[in-house]
């Protein structure tokens, strides 16, 4: 029998929005007065909440209006250079006409990931979408895919988790569901199996061969 249910991670997996998120973390930096991330500070940094990031240049007294600009900025102009993966929108598509039910979790605010889905029309494919703000413990913490999947109504035993990074895969570990790693984000191959990834796949007609077919 094919999974139940799938939860998918969001930036690096469904949407590549690496550009975006980068372009609005510096320039709140430079509206700011800071210095900008680099390249390998931002791939540093993956997995982390804006918090998170933004508390690596900013003090607590300027958290407020950095993360009010970041918004802001954001936002507005995700539009510009956020795109789906090559196969996304066609393999969610599939998978929901399969009869699997599709949740995502993600380190972005709930709103955030729904003003993405929204914008790009997939929001109804999704029957639970949980951000870090909403989780009890946010990823790579597994409470933060269980609640997930308790909210699609699937066991963990016919759900499993899919992701770019090894924060996606020890949630998986963690929650005791079976991790797809995928290599068209930021992890790696060695590291994604490292992580404990039960499967990693180099595309979207890959992924989805394998939850609808699993053994």
């Amino acid at each position: 029998m094919p999974f139940r249910g799938v939860v998918f991670d969001m930036d690096g997996t469904i949407f590549d929005a690496s550009g975006s998120i980068a372009r609005s973390l510096n320039e709140t930096l430079k509206r700011l007065g800071y210095e900008p991330f680099s390249f390998e500070e931002l791939k540093e940094m993956a997995g982390m909440n804006l918090y998170e990031i933004l508390g690596r240049r900013v003090g607590e007294y300027e958290m407020a209006r950095a993360v009010e600009i970041y918004r802001e900025i954001q936002y507005t102009t995700f539009m510009d250079d956020t795109r789906f993966f090559p196969g996304a929108r066609e393999g969610l598509e599939k998978l929901h006409g399969a009869g699997v039910r599709l949740g995502l979790f993600t380190m972005r605010k709930t709103e955030s990931a729904e003003i993405l889905l929204s914008h790009f029309g997939i929001r109804g494919l999704f029957g639970a979408v949980v951000g870090y703000d909403d989780a009890p413990v946010p990823k790579p913490d597994g409470e933060h895919l269980l609640h997930v999947i308790s909210l699609l109504g699937v066991e963990r035993d016919d759900t499993v988790v899919v992701g770019d990074t090894v924060f996606d895969i020890k949630s998986g570990v963690d929650a005791g569901v079976r991790a797809i790693g995928v290599l068209w984000g930021l992890g790696a191959r060695e590291e994604l199996l490292g992580a404990g990834a039960w499967r990693v796949v180099g595309s979207w007609d890959e992924l989805v061969d394998v939850i609808l077919s699993v053994e």
